[in-house]
């Protein structure tokens, strides 16, 4: 009996799109135990170009069409090549336009200030935010040169497919799909350090208003890394399904008046950490997207309670 609940409620929680609404479900509760600072988080909202909140929310419905639009049209064999790399470009293309177009909260005009410091791209971001982005960066580009490395060519030529032997061949997070991603990846970083550039760049207006314009720096940044992350994360969760749904499959044989015969893949033992990871990755990244729609900033919010921590600490002393 156990059993079979937890079995039916593994394939209603790995459903197509399940981890949209639990995702939902989590960045409400979410707000609803955090609320002194997602209260203070949002005071900053005037500080976010309308672009951030706008590119959240498009990756979001561009994820939604696609599963939608797979489900319905895409039929074998044609192979959804740009699912993956779906949110990376999304995410890229609105935090170019936000570095194109509106340079967040800052304006060049006026006098510079005597605030002479040296100005980069990491000047205002969170080292904590640059950290997290950084390390989902790697893990997506490790993981599609790994897998890619170990895929297999399909009968049209394709590498969808990974061979294990006696255990036959499966779809997988072949080069298909990761080469487009290993664009996405690229795009979404030379963008996101642009745009990071574009915020640190032009000089304060005033002394007098240093502090602010500081601060608003600061959420933008954050809020941009935020958005990629969210990406990174998204795509690296379709990718760790995949990985898992390939490991968890299997292939057998039965010989009369012998028995049935079956094989697994190698890794098949923990292909549900793939599954459950990848799933898991794939709620963050919601959780993130959701956030920044309604004008919170969770690197930032992040950043700002372990300085109001460190603040206590010290006061303690």
């Amino acid at each position: 009996m156990v059993e079979k609940l937890m079995e039916r409620w593994n394939l209603l929680i790995l459903a197509p799109g399940a981890e949209l609404f639990v995702a939902l479900i989590v960045a409400v509760a979410c707000a609803i135990f955090a609320r002194p600072y997602v209260r203070r988080a949002r005071a900053d909202r005037a500080s976010l170009p309308p672009m951030l909140p706008g590119t959240a929310a498009a990756v979001i419905i561009a994820c939604l069409v696609d599963l939608i639009g797979r489900a319905l049209w895409v039929r074998f064999p044609v192979v959804a090549w740009w699912s993956f790399a779906l949110p990376l470009v999304v995410a890229a293309l609105g935090v170019g336009a936000t570095a194109l177009v509106s340079t967040p909260s800052v304006r060049s005009t006026g006098e510079p200030t005597l605030v002479g410091v040296r100005r980069s791209w990491l000047s205002f971001a969170s080292t904590s935010a640059v950290w997290i982005s950084g390390v989902l960066a790697t893990a997506v580009l490790v993981t599609t040169l790994c897998s890619g490395s170990v895929s297999s060519l399909d009968e049209f030529g394709r590498n969808v497919f990974i061979d294990f032997g006696d255990a036959g061949v499966t779809t997988f997070y072949g080069w298909s799909y990761g080469l487009p991603v290993l664009v996405g990846l690229a795009l979404i970083t030379v963008m996101t350090v642009i745009a990071l550039a574009r915020i640190a760049a032009p000089p304060f207006v005033s002394a007098v208003s240093f502090a602010t314009e500081r601060r608003a720096r600061r959420v933008v940044s954050n809020a941009v890394l935020s958005l990629a992350a969210a990406a990174l994360a998204l795509a690296w969760g379709g990718a760790l399904q995949l990985i898992g749904q390939a490991g968890s499959s299997s292939a057998g044989v039965g010989i009369p008046g012998v028995g049935e015969f079956s094989w697994s893949p190698g890794y098949s033992s923990f292909a549900g950490i793939f599954l459950w990871g990848g799933w898991a990755m794939e709620v963050i990244s919601l959780v993130i997207l959701f956030a920044l729609i309604v004008g919170v900033v969770p690197f930032d919010l992040a950043a700002r309670g372990l300085t109001d921590r460190r603040s206590e600490e010290v006061r303690s002393r």
